[in-house]
């Protein structure tokens, strides 16, 4: 689902992060990226999603090439939640949560029955269904990040890539958060990279961990990748 092989990018022209690098992460599962700070965690998912092109390599989600593919149809393919925050004002979280369903409706954005639908499902999923009529802008952190995650599920697309999802949450919070995207790959298809420094807790819920560290990109299930951390003294 997810897959890309001989791929290089750089943070900058004098900073190359990653040479030659290649993974596939299949559908159905639930991957953890982790590594040290500025080991190119951030510049991964974004060029995995199509806003940051690679210096070369070959990039696949869902069968599509980000970098070769029609805005609409790479918003069908791939929902992305970044660690920048939005700021609007006046803006209820049900109106940015609609946003997700935009590559789902007309011209002019008229949201249909089904896409009302997505919205309130999508905010219940995350707990936040509450705050649907809230103003973004009045929101905590956590709260916002929380909209955010929202935003993405009612996009509804095959592949999710997450960027320090669990920043802001608390530890209930957290804990459910990882459960729903475990049942999102477990048992609806989802294929889902999420990046984190919260090493236990991508070692316990993930199905495997893709690590970049000055070998390049080591991908293992989470089992071995537990034993390959410690045999290297990696993080320690």
């Amino acid at each position: 689902m997810i897959r890309f092989s001989n791929l290089t990018i750089s943070h900058a022209p004098d900073k190359r992060l990653l040479a030659g690098a290649s993974a596939h992460i299949p559908a159905g599962s639930l991957c953890a990226l982790i590594g040290r700070n500025g080991s190119g965690k951030s510049t991964l998912l974004r060029t995995l999603a199509g806003l940051s092109r690679p210096e070369s390599g070959n990039i696949l989600i869902a069968d599509t090439d980000p970098y070769k593919t029609s805005p609409v149809k790479l918003a069908q393919t791939i929902a992305v939640v970044t660690t920048e925050r939005i700021r609007v004002a006046n803006l209820r979280c049900r109106d940015v949560v609609a946003l997700g369903r935009a590559p789902f409706t007309n011209w002019i954005g008229r949201m249909r029955q089904d896409d009302i639908k997505w919205v309130d499902h999508a905010l219940g999923l995350v707990g936040m269904a509450e705050f649907a009529d809230r103003q973004l802008s009045s929101l905590s952190d956590g709260e916002s990040q929380r909209i955010m995650l929202a935003r993405a599920l009612a996009q509804d697309t095959p592949v999710i890539l997450l960027d320090e999802p669990t920043s802001f949450l608390d530890i209930p919070n957290r804990i459910q958060l990882i459960n729903l995207l475990a049942d999102l790959a477990h048992n609806h298809g989802k294929c889902i990279l999420f990046s984190t420094h919260e090493l236990d807790l991508a070692i316990s819920s993930s199905d495997s961990l893709l690590l970049i560290d000055s070998a390049g990109i080591i991908h293992l299930p989470a089992p071995q990748m537990e034993d390959y951390l410690h045999a290297n003294a990696i993080f320690s």
